[in-house]
Order: C-alpha cells, then structure tokens, then sequence
C-alpha cells in the first residue's frame, strides 16, 4: 500500500510535468520589430569594489561601443571604495537614498526614479551585478535578440572562478538546469523565460509604470510580471557573461534560502492572478500554466517519497529505504552526467573534479530539501552580503 501511496503522488506530478511540456506556444502576435537601440547599463554595486573593476573593463572592452556616461553604478555610500573606482572610469553614480530599503529592487528603483527626474530615457536597459564579465559580443548578441523584438531577453551564465571545487561546480550546474536546459527549451516553444538575477535586458515597455519589484527574489517576480502583463521574454545563449559561485557550502545555504523564500512570496503575490488567466484568451497563456503549475510536479512526487520513507521507518523496513534512497541518488547521479556533457565546452574539469562533481552533485540537489524546510521555517530572511573569493 505504501509503494501504490507513492506512486499515486508521483503519476500526478508526471501528469503535471507532462501538461506544463505540451502546451502550445504563446499566442504572440507580429514582434515589432526594433530598431532604435539606445541601452544604459545600470550596476548595483553595494561595496563592491573588490569586483567591480573587472566588470568596468569588460564593458570598455565590448565590440559594440558602449558611452561610459550611458553606465549607472548604484551605491549607498561615497566611502565605499566602489565610487572611486567608478570615477576613474568617468561613469555615473547614483547614490541611495533610502538605505532603510536594502533589497536589490528597491536599489534599482530608485535608480530607474534617478532616469527619469534626468529626463535620461534609452531604449533598453541592460541589469548586471558587479561581480560579473561580460563577454566582448554580449551586448552584441543581445542587441540581437531586441532587434528582433523581444522585450526582455537573459544570457548564457558562464562561470568566471579561478578556483573551483565541487560546491561553485554545483552551483553553476543549477543554473545550467535553469538557462540551459529550461530556459533554452522554454524559448524554442515560444514561452516565456525565468530570469536568474543578472545578465539581461530589459524594453523600456517593461518599465513604463518604473520597477516596482522588491521581493526577495525580484528577477522572478520581474519574469511573473512579464508574462500576466504580455511582454515576450527569450534565451540567447550566444550572449555569454560570467559570473561568480560561492566555493563554501554556508553561502550556497543563504542564497538558497533566500530563492526559496523569495519564490513562495512571489507566488503568494501573484497565484491568484495566474489562475484567473489559465481559462482565458491571453497571449501568453501557454507561459502563465507552466508558471501556475510551477514545482507541484516536484512537490507532489517529494510527498509520496516522504510518505514511503516515513512507513517504512515505522515498519522498520530498512530494505526498501535503502533501495528507494539508492534509487533518487543514482538518478540524480545521472542528470549530472547530463548536465556535464552539456556544459563540456563551457565548463572545463579535470577527470577528477569530473567525477567528484558527479557523485557529490545529486547531494547538493537533495540539499535544496533542507533549505526548503529550513525557509519556510526561518521567519525572515533578508539579502546577506556574500564575499567575493575570486577577484
């Protein structure tokens, strides 16, 4: 009864899972195409000044010519070392003044505010963090993407560590399951993509009404936003950029948590309208059932897992746990192996960080249980300053 109990959950969320994969494409009409291609850089860079010159360089360094008086550094301080490396490189600081608001939301808000009081209007607006490269042809590439007509559209996330161990490994392959695998898929359905913090652009469409997204995790909301209010989202994945991943396990926890907490906020904030929409003639429909149905597949199959685990400890039926437990590693052992081949061109290991990474990796996934347990158990949870180890 226990293994008929758990395969019930887990046929439901296959039937989810299915559902979400054959919906039709959006019911996007002809793409005004653009041609008019004024961007602004805007850089949240709370004392950053270990990383950020990097960034500066990079974008100096881009094939297409980037005005540096056209670049926005947001900071909450002019002693933070950050402004000085900003004036060396003769481009703007906004300064912060409402440091009661810390989220990244609220900082790009009040920039997006600064624009418009400037009477400084572009086209699009391109959103990096401080720690990031840009490759020489990314904002090439993305110019190609809006020119095609696409609101908003994300990059490829590369990883820029010297160092690397097999917790930032992990964390890069997280990203690569977000962009790589479903973003890419999402974007040759004609879906709509889910921004991952960093690295795209946004249409001055999109911010007509200013960025108004303050939740913890104001890249999903942002992506939320986009589908209900019918702006086209895309994948470039030829719109490389690099950022940096935490090399201990501690960090990874907090920004996990914070996903985690941010994600549940979001929904709560905006469930309701997604399901009002799933019955109805919107264009972007086929996205707003995918994000209606979002991880109840995976919850629902956690849940009849659980359900098994928690018989059999009281049966004390060693066997089966083991068997079911050995089942869910091996598996994941296998989406690593995945995830590795299709990022052997991009992330470069060594035999042995090849293997360590693909008997280590299905824990940090299966880990991402305890952060969810942890998150709904931690009653605020706020952005936590993360060190940067690879300058």
């Amino acid at each position: 009864m226990d293994f008929i109990i758990m395969l019930i959950f887990i046929s439901i969320g296959i039937l989810l899972l299915i559902i979400k994969n054959i919906q039709k494409r959006n019911l996007i009409l002809e793409r005004n195409k653009e041609n008019n291609n004024k961007f602004c850089i805007l850089i949240p860079a709370r004392y950053e000044s270990e990383v950020i010159e990097k960034l500066l360089k990079s974008i100096n360094e881009s094939t297409v010519k980037v005005n540096n008086k056209d670049v926005y550094v947001i900071i909450e301080s002019l002693k933070d070392p950050t402004y000085e490396i900003v004036k060396n490189y003769d481009m703007n600081i906004i300064l912060r003044k409402n440091l009661n608001l810390k989220r990244k939301g609220y900082a790009l808000e009040e920039a997006f505010d600064y624009l418009k009081t400037n009477k400084k209007e572009y086209d699009l607006y391109f959103i990096f963090d401080a720690d990031n490269i840009l490759d020489k042809d990314f904002i090439k590439n993305m110019l190609i993407s809006y020119n095609e007509g696409y609101d908003i559209a994300c990059g490829y996330r590369g990883i820029k560590n010297k160092k690397l161990n097999v917790i930032s490994i992990s964390s890069i392959l997280t990203f690569s399951l977000i962009n790589t695998i479903s973003n890419n898929n999402r974007s040759k359905k004609g879906k709509n993509v889910v921004l991952s913090g960093t690295g795209f652009y946004l249409s001055k469409k999109v911010i007509k009404d200013n960025y108004k997204f303050h939740t913890l995790t104001e890249d999903y909301e942002l992506s939320l936003y986009s589908i209900i209010n019918n702006f086209n989202s895309t994948y470039n994945l030829n719109a490389i950029y690099y950022d940096e991943q935490p090399n201990d396990y501690k960090t990874t926890v907090n920004q996990r948590l914070r996903w985690i907490k941010g994600y549940l906020e979001v929904r709560k904030k905006y469930i309701k309208i997604l399901r009002k929409n799933i019955f109805s003639n919107h264009l972007n429909k086929a996205s707003i059932i995918d994000e209606y149905i979002g991880m109840k597949p995976y919850v629902l199959m956690l849940l009849g897992i659980l359900l098994f685990l928690i018989v059999n400890i009281i049966k004390l039926n060693f066997l089966k746990i083991i068997i079911l437990l050995s089942f869910i590693y091996f598996m994941l052992v296998f989406l690593t192996i995945i995830l590795l081949y299709v990022e052997k061109d991009n992330i470069k290991l060594s035999l042995k960080y090849k293997i360590l990474e693909i008997f280590y990796n299905p824990l940090f996934i299966l880990s991402y249980i305890l952060c969810f347990f942890k998150s709904i158990c931690t009653k605020n949870i706020e952005w936590k300053r993360i060190d940067h180890n690879n300058k």
